[in-house]
């Protein structure tokens, strides 16, 4: 599989397809959280998955990779406290 990120891309180019995944699952959660505050209902349907899916790959990662991606992750559960907070103060 010449060229996959995940088998045989080389760990940077792995590292790097995981903090592209990691980018658009936080920009999902920051657009939730816009919708959420607009009033606008906000569809959540999938984003366990996208969330989950993120972790793992950073956990496949070599060791020093995933460390480096840590603060990342600290920023994701971050921004879905901010989202559960705007949920609440926003009900449909």
């Amino acid at each position: 599989m010449d060229g996959d990120i995940w088998f045989g891309g080389g760990e940077a180019m792995a590292a790097r397809a995981v903090e592209q995944l990691g980018d658009g699952v936080i920009a999902t959660v920051r657009t939730a959280r816009a919708l959420a505050a607009a009033r606008r209902p906000v569809d959540l349907a999938g984003l366990d998955n996208m969330i989950g899916i993120y972790c793992a790959k950073t956990l496949d990662l070599p060791l020093p990779e995933g460390r480096r991606l840590r603060a990342r992750l600290e920023d994701l559960a971050a921004e879905i406290g901010l989202l559960e907070q705007d949920l609440a103060a926003h009900p449909a």
